[in-house]
């Protein structure tokens, strides 16, 4: 019979990770003692590797850019709404 599903924090998918990556545990391992499944925490640890991986390395988008420069007008112009 299968699990039903529950939504996981982050915070224990990154503890998760870290567990199967520092401890040089084996995926199955540490699967079977955090009572997942093993595909699911690959699939996390390929995330937590791939995140500190390019931490620091990587120049955001500029799409990214942009988008952060639109909401920083939009604030800025309800702010100065405000003071009207």
């Amino acid at each position: 019979m299968a699990r039903p599903r529950s939504a996981c924090a982050a915070e224990f998918q990154l503890r998760a990770a870290r567990m199967a990556t520092d401890q040089k545990r084996s995926v199955a391992e540490a699967a079977r003692q955090l009572d997942v499944g093993d595909n699911l925490l690959r699939d996390w640890r390929k995330a937590f590797l791939a995140r500190t991986a390019l931490s620091g390395h990587c120049n955001p988008s500029p799409a990214y850019g942009e988008r952060r420069l639109r909401a920083e007008a939009a604030r800025l112009k309800a702010e100065w709404g405000l003071l009207k």
